[in-house]
């Protein structure tokens, strides 16, 4: 399946992720991503088995149907806002594993990263 832009999958009842995504669509000056909580996601592209992953990682589903999550989808995200990303390096080990776990660490500590990177 495609689509027309983007799907950016994220947990609705998170603060974090409600701050951060809307610095991504403050910075999505082409309207490349269609962002919506997962919990509210129509089918498609929302599937059982991508509902209960969405619950551990942000995802993207791409305009071609590809699904990343966690360190890759933020990766991707970066890239299409113009940032520039060594995208190859991260998708190699060690790179691939330190960017997940990096993503993991985040997560599990996003209330405080929150008031660290969201101020005021």
């Amino acid at each position: 399946m495609t689509y027309d832009r983007h799907w950016v999958l994220w947990d609705g009842e998170c603060g974090f992720c409600r701050k951060t995504v809307h610095w991504l669509q403050s910075k999505d000056q082409h309207a490349a991503f269609q962002v919506i909580p997962y919990q509210e996601a129509p089918v498609p592209p929302m599937t059982a088995e991508l509902r209960a992953s969405c619950k551990n990682a942000v995802h993207v589903v791409t305009r071609d149907g590809q699904i990343l999550k966690g360190g890759a989808a933020c990766v991707f995200l970066l890239k299409v806002l113009g940032y520039p990303v060594p995208e190859a390096l991260l998708k190699r080990a060690p790179f691939n594993l330190l960017l997940e776990r990096g993503y993991r660490l985040i997560a599990n500590n996003r209330r405080l990263v929150s008031r660290l990177v969201f101020r005021g």
